[in-house]
């Protein structure tokens, strides 16, 4: 039974983090250069009604477009590329598939001559996370189910 419940609440933890935000470019607490013309942010699970500011080093708000490329990527592209030096912070907000609406920010720092960011890759087609959870919770009934079948089995065994 603990491992029953073990496996449920790593499941639920699991299950629960889907939405964090897992990539960016540029990458929280980078230090960047060349042109940055855009944000890019990669969350766990799909998201909707996204929102991006990027604000310069004095907390000016940048202009730019926001746009989902795909069901868990947002992006804002900027009207001019960076041109100030110093720390820019990227606030942002999604509402989870969950529904949970949630709201971050980061910083990162722009130096003209650093390397430029690292841009995200484009995303696999590979089994959603939700599959893969659903996969995860099956096997862990699976293997409790079978734990206990054995366990009842062994029992009758020795009271025979």
């Amino acid at each position: 039974m603990a491992a029953f419940l073990a496996i449920v609440i790593v499941l639920a933890s699991a299950a629960a983090a889907h939405t964090a935000l897992v990539d960016a470019s540029p990458e929280p607490n980078a230090r960047v250069g060349g042109t940055v013309d855009r944000i890019d942010l990669e969350f766990g699970g799909d998201v909707s009604g996204p929102g991006i500011v990027l604000r310069d080093p004095a907390g000016e708000p940048m202009s730019g477009e926001v746009s989902q490329p795909f069901t868990n990527r947002v992006s804002i592209v900027l009207a001019e590329p960076l041109s100030i030096p110093g720390r820019h912070w990227v606030d942002y907000a999604i509402v989870a598939a969950d529904g949970d609406r949630i709201e971050e920010s980061y910083g990162f720092e722009f130096e003209p001559t650093a390397p430029p960011p690292t841009p995200l890759p484009t995303p696999s087609s590979g089994p959603s996370q939700l599959l893969l959870i659903t996969l995860g919770v099956a096997l862990g009934f699976a293997v409790v189910g079978g734990f206990s079948w054995l366990q009842g089995r062994r029992s009758h065994a020795a009271e025979s």
